[in-house]
């Protein structure tokens, strides 16, 4: 009984949309064109019009407006059945063109308006910070300051490599030094003569670990600049109006 009900009242609402459309066609061709108009501001307000009946009532709406000289009020009719369906085309054969004048006039001017409604496409610039390549920190790990030539930073990587080839080769004289005056502090033939040799050999170990303890820190220091190191890398996002997609270009 539910089911019935709900058919016979979904079939009531069908034939009082296809009666209101019938009796607005009627009134039109009898030429009662104020009662059209107010039988389509009376569908205006009726949610359950499906749109394909609200715009053929609008344009009768529109037509009526144009018999009636107020064609102004009948432009608002047609804006409104483009609205409901923007592809909508007058039949040049059976709609008479005092009204297709008008109804192609409105179309052009609501098509113009829609297009510069739409936003124009934005460029949003985005920076990121990008650290140093795989590549870059192998380099390094070889021989310090050589990462960041390989990142373009010429400077940065000539201070750290200059700074660990003086101390290396400060060291590594250092190294031979210190060696030698072992050898002449072992052979000594005199204590008077290895206390000197010990003082000299003394000398030459103690700058040996100052300029060792000094190469290692600056080969420490270059990793780990190397890996705090960012470079700036920007990329413009040209955003398009009605699409989801963007175009990135990267620098």
């Amino acid at each position: 009984m539910i089911w019935l009900f709900a058919l016979l009242v979904s079939c009531s609402g069908l034939l009082a949309q296809t009666s209101l459309r019938a009796e607005a066609d009627s009134l039109f061709y009898t030429g009662d064109y104020e009662r059209v108009e107010l039988l389509v501001l009376r569908a205006s307000r009726n949610a359950e019009i499906p749109d394909s009946q609200r715009v053929a009532l609008e344009l009768l709406g529109g037509y009526s407006l144009i018999m009636l000289q107020r064609e102004a009020e009948a432009r608002s009719h047609f804006q409104r059945a483009l609205e409901l369906d923007s592809t909508l085309v007058l039949d040049p054969v059976q709609v008479s063109p005092k009204f297709r004048i008008v109804f192609d006039d409105v179309k052009s001017e609501w098509q113009a308006s829609r297009i510069q409604s739409i936003p124009t496409a934005r460029v949003k610039e985005v920076t990121v910070w990008k650290g140093a390549s795989i590549g870059s920190h192998l380099l390094n790990f070889a021989v310090p300051g050589t990462g960041f030539l390989n990142e373009k930073k010429y400077a940065r990587g000539i201070i750290h490599f200059a700074a660990q080839a003086a101390l290396t080769v400060l060291w590594l004289d250092e190294v031979s030094q210190n060696n030698s005056a072992r050898k002449d502090y072992l052979a000594a033939d005199s204590s008077s003569q290895a206390e000197t040799l010990y003082n000299t050999y003394d000398d030459h170990h103690r700058r040996m670990w100052t300029f060792g303890l000094a190469a290692a820190g600056i080969y420490l220091a270059s990793q780990v600049d190397l890996t705090l190191f960012r470079t700036p890398k920007t990329s413009f996002e040209v955003l398009p109006a009605e699409s989801a997609l963007r175009l990135k270009v990267n620098f």
